[in-house]
């Protein structure tokens, strides 16, 4: 500072370069509090796409099990009557013996004689 300085105006002068990057200061961090907020609305939206895909996501898998339940129990319940239709078709082929049936060999001499087996279908 020379002698001919006004230490008056230099500190006028100082406090207003100060109140300029000041009022560049809060301007950026209002920039910065709007782009923040800006991208805290993205996540909320992305997580809330997220929380709906997951949703979407569960439904599909739950709907995937009911179907294979759905196809086991089915598959299950074929097997269940081809077992009982063998089992139905022995006790009838045994029943049909035991009531004085013709042999196998006593159809051979007798041509006019046209048993079947008995088929349940």
């Amino acid at each position: 500072m020379s002698a001919y300085e006004d230490p008056l105006a230099l500190c006028e002068q100082q406090t207003i370069e100060l109140g300029k990057e000041r009022d560049a200061i809060i301007s950026e961090e209002e920039q910065l509090n709007i782009e923040r907020q800006q991208i805290i609305h993205a996540i909320t939206i992305a997580q809330h796409k997220v929380q709906a895909l997951d949703d979407s996501i569960v439904r599909k898998r739950v709907s995937i099990q009911a179907f294979d339940k759905a196809i086991n129990g089915l598959a299950n319940a074929f097997d269940q009557i081809l077992f009982t239709t063998d089992q139905l078709l022995h006790i009838a082929n045994t029943l049909e013996f035991d009531q004085g049936g013709v042999s196998d060999s006593e159809d051979e001499d007798n041509p006019a004689s046209t048993k079947e087996p008995l088929v349940i279908r």
